[in-house]
C-alpha cells in the first residue's frame, strides 16, 4: 500500500520534474545489508594498510592509455578531468556494473561473470579500506522504475554501488595501486560499467 502512495505522489508532481530536468533515470536496487556496514567499521585499518599497500601516492601505470577501456574502467581523460576538480574534498562514485552471464576467462573457467567480479572485488577491498573508502549502498538492480530505452544509461545493469571516497585524491591513489592481477578478474566477467562522480560537496 505505501508503494502504491509513493509511486501516486511520484506521479503527481510529473510536470514539476519535468520543467526541472531534461532527463530522469532510476532504478530499483536491493541493498545489502552487511557489507557496507562491515566495510565501513575496518576503517580503523586504513593507517595501516596504506603503508603496507602503498596507497599514499599516486602511481604510474605502465601502458595504462593502450591498456583502459572506456567500457568497464576509467581512461586518460576521465583521470584528467577528475583531477581538475578540488582533489581534497569528500564525494561519491556511482557504480552501475553489467556482468557476463558466463565469466570470459582466457583459460575457459567455466563460472559467472559476478563470481569473476566477486574475485575481484575481495582484490581491491583491502585498497579502498586503506584510503578510507567504503560503499555506503551496495546492491542489485531488479529493475528500472523510471526511463526508458532512450536514456543513453539504459541497459540490463546487474548491480549499483554509491562509494564514499575521503577526496578524488584517495580513489586516485586506491586505482593506480590496486593489484593488477585483479583486474584480470573485472574484464572477465565485467561486459560494461558506468562510474558517475559526485559534485564536491561541503
Amino acid at each position: 500500500m505505501c508503494g502504491i502512495k509513493a509511486k501516486t505522489a511520484f506521479d503527481a508532481v510529473s510536470a514539476e520534474r519535468q520543467a526541472v530536468l531534461s532527463e530522469l533515470y532510476a532504478l530499483a536496487v536491493r541493498p545489502a545489508d552487511r557489507l557496507p556496514r562491515i566495510v565501513k567499521r575496518l576503517g580503523f585499518l586504513a593507517p595501516l594498510l596504506k603503508r603496507l599497500l602503498g596507497t599514499t601516492a599516486e602511481r604510474e601505470i605502465p601502458g595504462f592509455a593502450e591498456l583502459a577501456n572506456p567500457q568497464k574502467g576509467p581512461v586518460p581523460e576521465s583521470i584528467a578531468a577528475l583531477k581538475a576538480h578540488d582533489q581534497t574534498i569528500p564525494f561519491y562514485m556511482m557504480n552501475l556494473n553489467k556482468y557476463y552471464p558466463r565469466a570470459r576467462y582466457k583459460t575457459g573457467e567455466a563460472i559467472s561473470g559476478e563470481r569473476a567480479c566477486n574475485r575481484y572485488a575481495a582484490r581491491i577491498m583491502p585498497y579502498l579500506i586503506s584510503v578510507g573508502g567504503y560503499p555506503d549502498i551496495i546492491g542489485h538492480v531488479e529493475g528500472v522504475f523510471v526511463g526508458d530505452e532512450r536514456s543513453p544509461l539504459h541497459d540490463d545493469w546487474s548491480d549499483f554501488a554509491m562509494v564514499y571516497y575521503p577526496s578524488r585524491q584517495n580513489f586516485i591513489n586506491m586505482m593506480t595501486n590496486a593489484p593488477r592481477e585483479g583486474a584480470r578478474h573485472r574484464d572477465a566477467g565485467l561486459q560494461r560499467a558506468v562510474l558517475m562522480p559526485s559534485s564536491d560537496w561541503r
